[in-house]
Order: structure tokens, then sequence, then C-alpha cells
């Protein structure tokens, strides 16, 4: 990981390999090398990889994201059935049900049912609003502190220096 976070992405891809020429079950280590080759734009290694993932550990939704975005989901594919049952028993609104929502928004609006994948954007998104603790208030504040800082006699104080021009 820490070659792809520098961005080398060839070191990465070498690591990973070795790393799974020494023990292929481990499951993230095919999926941060499928990402690695993602990133490079070697999809079909990456499709390879996510699947190998996910037949490791059929649980690790994150794979099943990373694999979504690189494939045509279509109706009858039996990991998006899996993957529906999963979520619609899931209490939590945790990461993992955040990337099961956002997956079958995509594999929904992929086979056409474009009510369900805005349903799931949906729901991810709310997810994704509660883990970032977001309020329109907190917006609300800062715009007001922005006004106040930024009021008419410091614009006024500036429009000698043309930075600020109503007229343009």
């Amino acid at each position: 990981n820490l070659y792809k976070k520098n961005n080398k992405l060839k070191e990465s891809i070498e690591a990973y390999k070795k790393a799974i020429s020494l023990d292929s079950k481990i499951f993230i280590t095919h999926n941060n090398l499928g990402i690695a080759y993602k990133i490079i734009g070697m999809f079909d290694e990456a499709k390879s990889c996510f699947k190998e993932t996910i037949k490791l550990k059929p649980e690790f939704y994150f794979a099943y994201r990373n694999l979504g975005q690189l494939i045509k989901w279509n109706k009858n594919d039996e990991n998006l059935h899996r993957l529906k049952k999963i979520y619609a028993g899931m209490k939590n609104n945790d990461d993992l049900k955040r990337e099961l929502a956002f997956t079958l928004a995509k594999a929904s609006e992929d086979i056409h049912d474009y009510k369900s994948a805005y349903s799931y954007f949906s729901q991810g998104n709310y997810i994704t609003k509660i883990k970032l603790n977001y309020t329109i208030g907190e917006d609300k504040k800062k715009f007001k502190m922005i006004e106040k800082i930024f009021d008419k006699k410091l614009l006024n104080k500036y429009k000698k220096y043309d930075y600020i021009n109503e007229n343009k």
C-alpha cells in the first residue's frame, strides 16, 4: 500500500503479486492489486482480481463495488441477487451498508431500474451524511461568518485596487 500511496503503481503491483505468490488466500491483497490495476487502466486484470477477492471473501462488499465500477450488471447476475438479500437484512447504517447501497444503485442503473437506483443512491448518501455528521446549519453559520468578514466596508477598501468591480 505504501507504493500505491506514493503513486508508484508498478512497484505496488509487483509487491502485491509477490505477496499473492507467498499466500494466495489473503483476499485483501487481491483487492488491492485490482485497485492498482484499475488505476492504470488494466481493467481486465482488475476485474479478475476483484472476482478472486469475492471468491475468497464473499462478505467483503468493497470488492463488489470495485468490480461493479468496471462491469455492466445484468438482471440475472447471481451476485446482484445475493447482494440485494444481504442489503435487505442489514440493520445498521455503517460503511458496509453504504458500500452495498452504492453498488446496488449502480447495478440498478445498469439494468434500467431507475427507481431502485435512486432509492439506493439516496440511502447511500444518507449513510454518508450521518457518518460526516453533516447539518446545513453548520454551513449557514460559516456563510454568516464569511458575510461578516467580507462586509461592504472591506470590499470598498479594496475596490480602488480593482480587485472588485461591480461593473465588470
